[in-house]
């Protein structure tokens, strides 16, 4: 059954980074969600990197450390420019990396202690080499988790709040 489960998702995976786009169906998109489990020792994206599921943007890890501290580790192009370990912000609860659109993308996600979201720009980490932080993310407060799901063949992402409303950060993260 995991082996089933496990060769599901991949072939999920594979349909929504070849896919593009709204298919323009009006039937209700079906949602998978995927594990969002904070990172509170190390997440890396070596895996995803050797499998092919991941576009390689440099960064070879990222991790929680117990002061709350996020630090990131660089290879490559990155790493000659900021070098190749670094604290790239402090004052974080939880890390979530969590898959992001159909292209093979992963965005670091951050909730901050005093519960907003802030994420890292992987626009500017992939285009310019440079690592930058998208603090409080849509103005949103006392968000409590964040999960990762499949809609419509692509990822997305949502914080979820104390009160269970889920807001999608899509739209924040482009």
């Amino acid at each position: 059954m995991k082996k089933l489960t496990i060769a599901m998702l991949i072939m999920i995976m594979c349909v929504a980074f070849v896919g593009c786009g709204d298919s323009g169906s009006s039937e209700e998109p079906t949602e998978t969600t995927t594990s969002a489990e904070p990172a509170y020792e190390d997440y890396s994206f070596v895996e995803e990197l050797s499998n092919g599921t991941g576009y390689d943007m440099g960064v070879t890890s990222v991790d929680l450390s117990t002061e709350g501290e996020v630090v990131m580790r660089t290879e490559g192009d990155l790493a000659a420019a900021v070098g190749d370990q670094m604290v790239i912000t402090d004052g974080v609860k939880e890390l979530y990396v969590e898959p992001f659109g159909n292209g093979g993308f992963y965005s670091i996600l951050m909730i901050r202690e005093d519960g907003t979201v802030s994420a890292v720009n992987t626009t500017t980490l992939r285009d310019e080499k440079t690592i930058g932080i998208m603090d409080n993310i849509a103005g949103l407060e006392d968000i409590v988790s964040i999960e990762g799901t499949i809609e419509d063949d692509a990822y997305v992402i949502y914080a979820i709040n104390s009160n269970d409303e889920r807001i999608m950060l899509d739209p924040y993260l482009q």
